[in-house]
């Protein structure tokens, strides 16, 4: 374990900005994505979204973003309650436990493949081969070639994708901050419905999106979505996407029978959230790092889910 983790931070490319409290509100994507489905587009609502600090106990409307500054809290927020308690290392380590075989998948790759460019994204691509064959009933993708950029042509991909193939996503080629470049991860059921899942790579830093693979409806993540094993909610962390120019806390998403609906987003004042799983239907593990490259410190907590009864 201790070689994947390390291996990991060296792949993810992070920096020593890594656990500065830069907000990046990755909920606002850098362009527009063509989703093109019979009769209708689909876009990105933006939520606007306020920050808010937590002590003890505490009541905030689900639009919030919330931080908390110990590992030791209770808040209440969009109907439910979330206890975070400190845990030790081997209390982590003893029930950890990839989300699903992909995921396993990803990390086994990343510590024996060579690096060519960007680390993250020698994993993902190397991954994206495999996973477009193993679905290629419900994937298909195309190389695009872009106008000249920079003095040259540079190469894309478009995908079809969906229960009938009918929505589209298509690299963005242009130089500078708009540019954005996609890979297949895996296609995960919630609730009885399916998502398409890609890595995207962005001009800076990178991050994770969501499709529905029934509406083309797609969700910003800040990373891997972790899937719960009652497959009704997915919780991420930035783990697999890197830190840099992404949200630096926890996100929880609940899924309804037609999209997903977050939860949450949380900073952690005490550290990164890192690696996570669910140990069952209402808790999850998650490690903090805190530090700079080759020099961390990690500690580690469970996060308690209570649904609350809704008030007469």
């Amino acid at each position: 374990m201790k070689r994947i983790i390390s291996a990991l931070a060296l792949c993810l490319c992070m920096v020593a900005c890594a656990d500065s409290k830069k907000e990046n509100n990755h909920d606002t994507p850098a362009v527009t994505h063509k989703f093109d489905s019979i009769g209708a587009n689909s876009k990105k609502t933006v939520d606007s979204i306020a920050k808010a600090k937590m002590e003890d106990t505490t009541r905030l409307s689900k639009t919030e973003r919330l931080s908390i500054s110990s590992l030791d809290t209770t808040l209440k927020a969009a109907g439910y309650e979330f206890t975070f308690s400190e845990v030790s290392k081997p209390a982590f380590e003893q029930n950890f436990r990839y989300s699903n075989p992909t995921s396993q998948k990803y990390h086994q790759l990343c510590v024996s493949i060579p690096v060519k460019k960007y680390p993250a994204v020698d994993c993902a691509d190397t991954l994206e081969a495999s996973q477009l064959k193993k679905h290629k009933a419900f994937i298909q993708v195309f190389p695009v070639v872009s106008e000249m950029v920079e003095g040259r042509k540079k190469m894309g991909k478009r995908f079809a994708f969906g229960t009938r193939k009918q929505f589209r996503l298509v690299d963005n080629m242009t130089y500078g901050e708009a540019s954005n470049f996609h890979y297949f991860r895996e296609i995960i059921q919630l609730n009885d419905h399916p998502y398409f899942v890609f890595f995207r790579q962005n001009w800076e830093g990178a991050d994770y999106l969501m499709v529905s693979g029934k509406t083309g409806k797609d969700t910003h993540l800040n990373g891997v979505p972790q899937i719960s094993p009652n497959k009704l909610y997915a919780f991420t962390t930035p783990y697999d996407a890197g830190t840099y120019h992404n949200f630096l806390g926890v996100e929880l998403w609940q899924a309804t029978a037609t999209q997903l609906t977050k939860v949450f987003s949380l900073n952690i004042d005490v550290g990164s959230p890192w690696r996570s799983y669910w140990l069952d239907d209402q808790t999850i593990m998650v490690e903090i790092r805190k530090g700079s490259l080759d020099n961390y410190t990690y500690r580690y907590g469970k996060i308690s889910l209570r649904k609350l009864p809704k008030s007469k």
